[in-house]
């Protein structure tokens, strides 16, 4: 008895205190299985009298269970206990694995498993050293295409692509097709046509195992429009058939009233509707009532297109035809003759229609007050003017057509021609002659087609011009005497030498000549140089011709002193003489600059019609390159040492210049000579610095290089 108290008390302890914490969590907790909307978790226990299970949907387990709070679970994601919006308690147990459901497809899930120990109100939650895990549901995706979701009930045939995306292609894949009213369809690309026009709501359902998605989307069958027209009965003249220029003296004119109507689109309705008029002539209008005006006769098939379309889109399009006949104008431009230009003396004016048609009505008006109902008539005019006639035409149905136009009758015309002088040198100058009167024609000395006169014939030129201005007659003469040219030639270009001179002579023939120089004679002594000529005159007219005198000398030849050459360098030897020929020791020909590159002696004679002139040069080339050598002091104090500034090495210097310190230039060598003697404007330069700039040419690979080098100097005593 006493035993069993001490048991009592001590459960009664228990009851009352609060649980103890578990000491082991759950292990190895394991995704068994999972699919699109599933997922089996399994887990080895703790040391807990119970767990529980939470799931977050897409990151980890953010909030833990609280001590001393139960919490309710259901297997069916999103029911259960919610910690937070994506966390969610799917198992409250005992047990070692649980099933998921309620997923989505293609989602990742994070799982944890909490031991706990306790019942009723008191809980103790091990929140640590939890076991957690995680995985992505499987992904069974559907949508499909409609390749037209715009077409006309008429001939309407759409063709469903399906497109299934799922993580495990292998797994087979069941279609449910509901085409919006009723038909249903289990294969996976079907088509089908609408027997009526609707905009339907086509679904998809897909299933694979455990697995599900649906897809929806819009096909639009639309009614076909009802396209009909008339015309307007309202309007004395709009009829089918009406003449080009009607009765009342207007073009004809067509009205057309549009009588379409559309049917309704069950869940939409037209936002726009295109109207299209063709009226068989190349035009066009998109009102929805027309009229139209041709400007042809003939028969015109007029068409009308109405199209209906939802969100820009056309769906349907329908026509209607009526034939338009535009009766000719009885009037025929082609068979109607007259004079249109008279002169006044004795006019009589052919104003003629050319028809056999007996039940046409002519009414003329010849626009000086005189009418006439007669096809063909005559008409004079009293006095000089422009006359307005017209004619009008009525058929036997009451077409009209009219003609109009303006007859001149004109003054006899005045013919003059001027711009012609009385005399010309000859010559291939054109001159333009002008008459008082167009249109005429050109005849005797002159461009028939141009009217103008060249003065290339000699002696008497007679010019004539006739006009014909509706048999009205003149014509018009001028004359003018064409005289020679004393053409001559001074010769060509003249060279002279230096210090002489030569007489020019002209042949005058009895000409008068004038020179450059004022001159009269037919010859002229020159002596210099310059452009001179002659003129020669023989009534009006004359000729000027010139020619060039240059004076050149005898040649003058410097090959310059014998040299020392660097061995790849080379010498360039200028010989250059007007007129000249050249001889050279060593068979070279011709003139200008020679490059020389061998080691000799060369010599060269130049001859011209004022002299000859000879030279000769050593030249010797090194077997080594060249160098320079620039001093950095002299001392030029008489002693015979060291008294000049000057470059040395095997460079030819073409340059040498001294500047003092404050940039004044002290000497720069001319003439081949480039030393400094120390002395500036006949003083000698005092001590110090001085800073000197050399140019030279330096042979390289069988080229001279200009080059130059500067720097500082020192003078002393």
């Amino acid at each position: 008895m006493r035993n069993l108290i001490i048991t009592f008390l001590f459960l009664a302890s228990i009851g009352t205190t609060q649980a103890q914490t578990p000491t082991i969590a759950a292990s190895d907790l394991t995704v068994v299985s999972k699919y699109c909307s599933q997922t089996t978790l399994s887990w080895t226990n703790g040391n807990g009298n119970g767990r529980l299970v939470v799931v977050s949907k897409g990151s980890s387990i953010a909030i833990t269970p609280s001590n001393n709070s139960y919490y309710l679970a259901n297997d069916s994601f999103g029911v259960g206990h919610s910690f937070s919006a994506t966390e969610f308690v799917v198992y409250n147990g005992t047990g070692t694995s649980v099933v998921i459901d309620n997923l989505e497809t293609n989602t990742t899930y994070y799982f944890a498993v909490f031991e706990y120990n306790g019942g009723g109100s008191t809980f103790s939650f091990r929140t640590s050293s939890y076991p957690e895990i995680s995985t992505t549901t499987k992904n069974l995706a559907v949508s499909f295409s409609i390749d037209d979701p715009y077409q006309c009930q008429r001939g309407n045939n759409s063709s469903f692509t399906s497109n299934v995306t799922q993580t495990d292609a292998s797994n087979a894949v069941t279609y449910s097709w509901d085409f919006g009213n009723g038909v249903k369809s289990t294969i996976a690309n079907p088509t089908y046509s609408y027997p009526t026009h609707k905009i339907y709501n086509v679904g998809l359902k897909v299933s694979s195992y455990r697995c599900k998605a649906e897809y929806f989307k819009q096909d639009t069958v639309a009614p076909m429009p009802v396209v009909s027209f008339e015309l307007f009965q309202d309007s004395l003249y709009n009829s089918a058939m009406q003449c080009f220029t009607r009765p009342d003296g207007r073009n004809n004119q067509f009205w057309f009233k549009n009588k379409s109507s559309f049917g309704s689109l069950v869940g939409a309705t037209w936002d726009y509707t295109f109207i299209s008029w063709r009226f068989g002539d190349g035009m066009s209008d998109n009102s929805w009532n027309s009229s139209h005006s041709y400007s042809t006769p003939g028969t015109y098939n007029v068409k009308l297109v109405a199209i209906g379309s939802k969100n820009n889109i056309e769906f349907c399009s329908d026509s209607f035809n009526l034939v338009m006949t535009v009766l000719p104008s009885p009037l025929d431009s082609s068979l109607l003759e007259y004079d249109s230009v008279m002169c006044v003396d004795g006019n009589i004016f052919d104003f003629n229609y050319n028809s056999s048609n007996p039940l046409y009505n002519y009414t003329w008006n010849f626009g000086d007050g005189g009418t006439s109902n007669l096809a063909k008539n005559i008409h004079s005019y009293a006095s000089v003017g422009e006359y307005k006639m017209s004619l009008s035409i009525t058929d036997d149905i009451g077409c009209t057509g009219s003609y109009s136009d303006t007859v001149k009758v004109i003054p006899q015309p005045v013919n003059v021609i001027s711009g012609l002088a009385a005399s010309y040198c000859q010559g291939k100058t054109e001159y333009n002659l002008t008459t008082t009167t167009l249109g005429g024609q050109w005849l005797g000395d002159v461009n028939s087609m141009s009217g103008k006169f060249t003065p290339s014939k000699l002696g008497l030129n007679t010019i004539s011009y006739a006009v014909n201005e509706s048999g009205c007659r003149d014509t018009a003469l001028v004359t003018t005497v064409v005289n020679e040219i004393p053409i001559f030639e001074m010769g060509a270009d003249t060279v002279i030498c230096s210090g002489t001179s030569f007489t020019k002579r002209i042949s005058p023939n009895g000409a008068n000549v004038l020179w450059n120089t004022n001159a009269t004679d037919s010859f002229l002594s020159i002596n210099k140089v310059g452009i001179y000529w002659a003129q020669i005159s023989k009534g009006a007219c004359s000729f000027k011709d010139s020619f060039t005198v240059q004076m050149i000398g005898a040649p003058v030849v410097k090959l310059g002193g014998d040299s020392l050459l660097c061995g790849d360098g080379m010498k360039n030897i200028n010989v250059t003489a007007p007129e000249a020929t050249y001889t050279w020791s060593d068979g070279y020909a011709g003139g200008g600059v020679r490059k020389i590159t061998k080691s000799g002696s060369y010599s060269v004679v130049v001859t011209n019609k004022c002299g000859t002139a000879t030279d000769d040069v050593n030249l010797t080339f090194l077997d080594y390159a060249c160098q320079i050598f620039v001093p950095d002091a002299f001392s030029p104090n008489g002693d015979g040492l060291n008294d000049l500034f000057r470059a040395s090495g095997n460079v030819e210097i073409i340059g040498l210049e001294v500047y003092n310190v404050w940039g004044g230039k002290l000497y720069e060598g001319k003439d081949g000579l480039f030393a400094w003697d120390g002395y500036y404007e006949n003083e000698l330069a005092p001590v110090g610095h001085y800073y000197f700039f050399i140019r030279y040419l330096n042979p390289e690979n069988g080229f001279e290089y200009p080059q130059s080098v500067s720097g500082g100097l020192y003078l002393t005593r």
